[in-house]
């Protein structure tokens, strides 16, 4: 790997000086972990040829836990003045970024194989009463219930009050989920990070963050 640096400071601290853009989140993550981090650490262990039991086995991985966990200086000052270490409030969507044909399947467990439909493609498919939401306000103000059975497709005044259907495309292979205003709780979607040189996914990422789109032709006009 080659470094960017500059020449000019090279000479005149007679060391190197790596330079780099602060254009993403990364570059923060990047120097957080060589400011804070600890040393090296390497650990193995010589088993019993015919194994462990399941009480050796958790043991084992309690004890590499606590002998590898780390605290830099900066994160033990943290917990030794009582501050919060960790918050779910509000939760965090992310949505994710794809051209025409390259949807990326979901898969959740405790459910048997296929794959649904990515976020994107659920947004394309929203009910009309929410057409004038953009990507990131339709996922704040909806809760997904559940999938709509054929019946509730067929008939659409079997459909519980309240809940609207979404709407569906020939050679789709997922079905139609029934949607909901959200009643409670709040929630931030946020749109993955794409990089300019994602060609596509940039520009269709920055056009659904300012304005409703209903289509992938939509996207175009």
């Amino acid at each position: 790997m080659i470094a960017q640096y500059s020449p000019a400071l090279l000479l005149l601290w007679e060391g190197h000086c790596h330079i780099d853009i602060a254009v993403s989140p990364h570059t923060f993550l990047y120097m957080f972990k060589y400011i804070a981090k600890g040393p090296d650490y390497a650990a193995y262990r010589v088993n019993h040829p015919q194994g462990q039991n399941i009480l050796q086995t958790a043991q084992s991985a309690a004890s590499d836990y606590i002998n590898a966990r780390y605290l830099s200086a900066t994160e033990a000052m943290w917990r030794i003045y009582g501050n919060t270490l960790t918050s779910k409030t509000p939760a965090v969507i992310r949505l994710s970024i794809h051209g025409p044909q390259a949807n990326r399947g979901q898969y959740r467990a405790g459910r048997d194989g296929g794959s649904e439909a990515s976020t994107l493609l659920r947004y394309l498919l929203r009910p009309a009463v929410f057409a004038a939401l953009t990507y990131t306000e339709y996922y704040e103000s909806i809760t997904p219930v559940r999938t709509a059975t054929p019946e509730e497709q067929e008939h659409r005044d079997l459909i519980p009050a309240g809940a609207f259907l979404e709407a569906t495309e020939p050679g789709l292979n997922f079905p139609p989920m029934l949607i909901r205003r959200r009643q409670r709780g709040t929630v931030v979607a946020r749109i993955n990070i794409v990089r300019p040189s994602a060609g596509d996914a940039f520009y269709i990422k920055a056009i659904l963050l300012h304005r409703p789109v209903r289509s992938w032709l939509d996207l175009r006009t």
